[in-house]
């Protein structure tokens, strides 16, 4: 189990406030130059040091000579005979077998290992192209005339900066004063620079950099924000597992039974930096250090858009408002217990799913606003640079399609053997097709949210009274609730309740330093504000009143309101003893969620724009309790630096930590084992078995309120259970099947299973369906925000049913699928269920989820031409409405045209062009007039991988997208937009036209003309 076995009572044994165990100079992180140092640097030098005695050389050449001999011939002839000593049965001792799972140079290995196929110098190049890219996807901006491009890997660092300089001034004479380099992304993975042109130019002088292998555009990618929000201070009489569920999830086992907490494990948090001073996560950063690797990629006034980056080895955040970085590492590793310092204890001790992981910071999102993606590119690459075991991306940015710059880094880096969870996104509410670009990579391992078994009654908070009995107030709106423990007696100002107006005259009884109780009725002539006010003008610390909801008392003292019956109990106890102390808290009060154990509302849904099956499993993400900076607890008016998140932001570290304690229990073999070579024997599970493991192990989980399982986009394999995937005896590969649309489906697909345990097992094979999502309704083009559930279910018929197998052995089935029949195909729904693998010796079930689309994905309606709400694709009138047949609209383009462009699903390539009115060709069958050129710099309306919107809008998806078009236009087809200049960019002249709006199917060809969704506006009369 390697360092799985340390001592608990080490974790417990953290810095009780933030200055403890900080370096002497707490800003500079003590370990940028040692990570920036080569480690053969002092072997190469020795080895290159001259000889004192040729003699000492030809005797060490003699020995060495010697050791070859008896390694190549002499080792290898006593292991051949102690083998077969062992074969005939002579007794000998051996050390434990790793588990199969970590062998190197198995099937497995061979089978699993996934090797990074780098560009060099050498290699022959065809032309390097990029896609147009629009201006925003969602709420993802362009950052205009910028690139990040990569050279071959064997090219030469130092002189890429000079090669782009200097072939943009020999191919399209720009300016070197023009070109700003960026930032240089150096590793063993990716060699390449990221710069901005500040002149006009074409995407031509990009491409044509000499020596270049692909060419990336940069966007900003929003700022991560939690969905929903809560801070406080004290909950009232709560067990252990109300924080984080940890005990529906395995961890409280691999804690308390493994004595398991991730030691040795690194885990890098890429994010908006973290707050390390917080002494529940070490409160120093550096060597030795909770938070021990890491950088800053912007500095704290970087803005994505206009300024440069200010890095610097420091990842310290205590300017954000939400503090995203330091919650999400504290939910991985935090550790709360023995900690004193009044504002930095928790309202009960706590861990982070792995407390003993060492942590590495990257700050690619500075005080405010969002990050360029190549900030974040980098930032992948360093931490793999840096050793990274795991790497956290609670992040990302609306796009339907893989292939962004961080996503290839992501493929690059699990297919090293570094393990990386995704958020999935928070879009859920928006309907199918909303998860985030780098989640919908197959190689990231894709993280939906779970909601948590408790949350918090936000109106109300706790009093306690003499003996011991809880009561709840609302607290104020004006000055809120008691900021601090009070403990003090309470005289009523009415004891028989028959007044009416109680207060509203100030109180008729002395307050001085005394917390005070009126009542309420409705025929009331003033409002608590005026009576609680009034009170504290005569020297009351506080203020009651019973019988109200309606409560915004004091703006001076405290002031809350309690119930009738809550009042009168009060009355009964100070009227018998007006020396009763009562204990006025910050506390809240937990409870219970109706909705625990099931996929939160706001957890994105899949399929990505290819249909593959995202998200690929879930961890707990609604209402998480973690760290924040004592920044965002002053913002969000927070007296202790912790508070209550929900989103698959949480959710991502969840997961995380616990990759984090699998590798811990396999003594975290080097990710360059993962290749399947390691000199112990020993070798990292690749991140694909990592990842067929835990969805294999899983937790399937219901509907909210339903006994139908959810369906496999909602919830991937299901919820994590960290205990099952360390425990496991048996995986399936692949752990997931994409069933593409019904017209598209396999005939069979063939899944792998594998017998990782030590004992003999039998297997059955079962189906189980889960729920029918249907995403639309045949009355509107644009998809539901919440798609309609039913119990329609596929039939699979699995060979062989039944089988058995020894350790380490392996097996094939062939599954074939009938989706659901008595559905509507042209609504598109998406089927789902589960294959078990039961072991029948052991009970053990694994499981496989599975997706599939009935009926065909090519004839979707993309173009949203009719909605219920009215938000479609069309141009907008002078007057406010669309444009329509029954009269032809005049259209000033010298005060601006406004388009709308809506779309129900995503699309490879969506582009609007100018024809005649007479024009009823189909797109790219005949040259239109020219591309429509939008905004006050003409920017074409030629988009690649676009996201589809939504009904309504969520944090990434809009409910459609507006331009403004001044008449200009790019007089070139669209089949040639991509040779398509600045200097191509014209005047329409006025007359009367068309604009016809182009998406290409799903899986269509882009020169087929039938393989276009379009629309054609009405015909309008262009004028200036």
């Amino acid at each position: 189990m390697g360092d799985t076995n340390a001592d608990f009572t080490n974790v417990s044994q953290q810095p009780s406030s933030p200055t403890v165990q900080q370096p002497s100079v707490a800003v500079v992180s003590p370990k940028a130059a040692r990570y920036q140092a080569n480690n053969n640097e002092e072997e190469e030098t020795s080895c290159m040091q001259k000889p004192k005695n040729k003699y000492l050389v030809v005797g060490a050449s003699i020995v060495v000579a010697i050791i070859i001999i008896v390694l190549v011939i002499v080792l290898p002839v006593v292991l051949t005979r102690k083998s077969s000593s062992n074969a005939t049965g002579d007794s000998t001792s051996s050390t434990t077998s790793q588990p199969y799972i970590t062998k190197c140079q198995s099937t497995m290995a061979k089978t699993f290992a996934k090797t990074n196929q780098l560009p060099s110098v050498n290699d022959a190049r065809p032309k390097v192209k990029m896609a147009p890219a629009p201006e925003k996807i969602g709420n993802n901006v362009l950052v205009k005339g910028a690139y990040l491009v990569e050279f071959a890997l064997d090219a030469t660092e130092r002189t890429q900066a000079r090669t782009i300089t200097r072939s943009l001034q020999l191919s399209h004479s720009i300016d070197p004063s023009a070109v700003t380099i960026r930032r240089s992304i150096q590793s063993s993975l990716f060699s390449g620079t990221s710069f901005s042109v500040d002149q006009d130019h074409p995407v031509e002088a990009i491409e044509n950099i000499e020596g270049i292998v692909a060419v990336y555009p940069i966007y900003t990618i929003p700022r991560p924000q939690p969905v929903r929000t809560l801070g406080y201070s004290e909950l009232y009489s709560t067990g252990s597992d109300t924080i984080n569920s940890y005990n529906s999830t395995g961890i409280s086992y691999i804690h308390d039974v493994y004595k398991n907490f991730g030691a040795g494990v690194r885990v890098a948090v890429i994010d908006s930096g973290v707050y390390y001073l917080h002494p529940a996560l070490g409160g120093c950063f550096g060597q030795g250090c909770k938070v021990e690797f890491g950088y800053d990629l912007v500095g704290d006034d970087f803005s994505a858009g206009t300024s440069v980056a200010m890095p610097d080895p420091d990842p310290l955040d205590n300017c954000s408002e939400s503090s995203h970085g330091t919650h999400v590492a504290g939910i991985i590793a935090a550790n709360s217990t023995g900690i004193t310092s009044l504002n930095f204890t928790s309202y009960m001790p706590f861990l982070g799913v792995a407390p003993q992981v060492t942590l590495g910071a990257y700050r690619v999102f500075s005080c405010q606003g969002g990050s360029p993606s190549d900030a974040v590119t980098e930032a992948i690459y360093r931490a793999y640079n840096d050793r990274a075991d795991v790497i956290n991306l609670s992040l990302g940015a609306p796009g339907p399609y893989p292939g962004t710059a961080e996503g290839v880094a992501i493929k690059r880096v699990t297919n090293a053997g570094v393990y990386v969870a995704v958020a999935a996104s928070n879009d859920g509410q928006a309907g199918v097709q909303t998860t985030d670009d780098i989640a919908n990579e197959a190689a990231s391992m894709t993280v939906g949210s779970i909601d948590n078994k408790y949350t918090l009654l936000t109106n109300a908070s706790i009093m306690i009274g003499p003996n011991s009995t809880k009561i709840l107030y609302q607290p104020g709106t004006n000055y809120g609730a008691w900021r601090s423990i009070v403990n003090s007696t309470i005289v009523v100002n009415d004891p028989n309740g028959t007044n009416s107006d109680d207060g509203c005259n100030g109180p008729s009884i002395v307050v001085m330093g005394a917390v005070v109780l009126f009542h309420f009725q409705d025929n009331d002539q003033c409002g608590t504000a005026v009576r609680c006010n009034k009170a504290a003008v005569q020297g009351a610390i506080g203020c009651l009143i019973y019988n109200t909801s309606n409560m915004e008392g004091s703006s001076n003292i405290p002031s809350g309101s309690v119930s009738l019956s809550d009042g009168l109990n009060i009355i009964s106890t100070v009227v018998a003893n007006s020396s009763a102390m009562y204990m006025f808290t910050t506390w809240v009060e937990p409870i219970t969620r109706d909705t625990a154990g099931t996929v939160s509302d706001f957890s994105s849904i899949g399929p990505n724009g290819d249909l593959l099956l995202k998200p690929q499993l879930c961890g707990i993400g609604g209402s998480v309790y973690s760290t924040i900076s004592p920044f965002a607890a002053a913002m969000q008016g927070l007296t202790r630096m912790y508070a209550l998140y929900s989103g698959t932001s949480m959710a991502t570290p969840y997961i995380a930590g616990t990759l984090a304690l699998f590798l811990a229990s396999l003594g975290n073999p080097a990710p360059s084992t993962a290749s399947g070579i390691a000199s112990n024997g020993v070798c990292r599970p690749s991140f694909s078995v990592a990842m067929n493991i835990f969805q294999s192990t899983a937790q399937t989980v219901n509907n909210y309120g339903s006994t139908l399982l959810s369906n496999a986009l909602q919830q991937g394999s299901g919820l994590v259970d960290i205990r099952r995937a360390i425990k496991a005896t048996t995986m399936l590969s692949p752990s997931d099947l994409s069933l593409n649309d019904t017209v598209r489906t396999a005939s069979s697909y063939t899944v792998t299973v594998y017998n990782i345990g030590t004992t003999t097992a039998s297997y059955k094979l079962t189906h189980g369906g889960a729920a029918l999502a249907t995403p639309k309704d045949a009355d509107s083009d644009q998809l539901l925000a919440v798609p309609i559930y039913s119990a329609d279910y596929a039939n699979v018929t699995i060979d062989p049913s039944a089988f058995q197998l020894q350790p380490g052995q392996s097996r094939q089935i062939t599954l074939r699928f009938m989706p659901p029949t008595t559905v509507n195909a042209s609504l598109l729904p998406f089927y789902s269920g589960f294959i078990y693998v039961t072991n029948q010796n052991s009970g053990d079930v694994v499981h496989l989820p599975y997706a599939g689309a009935i009926g065909d994905y090519s004839n979707a309606r993309i173009i949203v031409q009719t909605a219920l709400n009215n938000v479609r694709t069309g141009i907008v009138s002078q007057s406010g409405g669309y444009i329509s047949t029954i009269e032809q609209e005049t259209l000033n383009a010298t005060i601006g045209i406004r388009i709308l462009s809506v779309l129900a699903w995503s699309t490879r390539l969506y582009f609007a062009e100018i024809i005649s009115v007479n024009d009823t060709s189909l797109p790219t069958q005949n040259q239109s007039l020219g591309i429509l050129a939008y905004g006050t710099n003409g920017a074409p309306f030629y988009q690649t991988n676009v996201q589809r919107n939504a009904a309504i809008q969520t944090q990434s998806v809009t409910d459609g997208d507006i331009c403004i078009w001044y008449g200009y236009y790019y007089a070139c087809p669209a089949a040639s937009t991509g040779s398509c200049s600045a200097s191509t960019t014209s005047n329409l002249p006025q007359g009367q036209y068309r604009v016809r709006f182009s998406a290409l199917k799903n899986f269509g060809n882009p020169s087929n003309p039938n393989d276009y969704d379009f629309y054609r506006s009405p015909p309008f009369f262009l004028v200036y």
